[in-house]
């Protein structure tokens, strides 16, 4: 879904952002691998790991290659027929899907922000550890929101 948002627009030719979407899936998979093979290498440089962070890294690793192995062969399978080819673009540029899809990505940045306005609030006074943290993702969120106002204000 969020791929799908972010990777197509009426100029595009369709073959061309199924084919980086291919390499979007293909980079989730080496990603899926990596976290998965961390572990053992974090296991050998702090032997105290807890059990459940060795699961958290194995269990994220194989939820993404999952979703990159399933994102790779469905758009693998809708690059093979044309049929499919056409009504998914025809779905995916359609004007009102994509002001859909825009105005829920508006509204999930409004209350992400407001979550973490909230979250800074409460943590200010319970613990600077993750008051610090929270505040490191929202200058970091702020950061990258800017940044790529910026280049859309450039590039469109």
């Amino acid at each position: 879904m969020l791929i799908k948002l972010f990777t197509v627009s009426k100029k595009d030719d369709y073959r061309q952002v199924l084919k980086r979407r291919q390499t979007i899936a293909l980079a989730a998979v080496a990603l899926g691998l990596v976290t998965m093979v961390t572990p053992p290498i974090l296991l050998f440089l702090l032997p105290n790991l807890s059990d459940h962070a060795m699961g958290y890294y194995s269990g994220g690793g194989a939820a993404i290659i999952s979703m990159g192995l399933f994102a790779f062969f469905s758009t693998r399978r809708t690059l093979r027929d044309e049929k499919r080819l056409r009504a998914e673009q025809i779905k995916e540029t359609d004007e009102r899907t994509q002001e859909v899809k825009r105005r829920a990505a508006s509204l999930t940045i409004l209350l992400s922000l407001l979550g973490l306005y909230l979250g800074l609030l409460v943590a200010v006074l319970m613990n600077p550890t993750v008051y610090l943290t929270l505040l490191g993702v929202f200058a970091v969120f702020l950061v990258l929101f800017l940044g790529s106002l910026a280049y859309y204000g450039k590039k469109l």
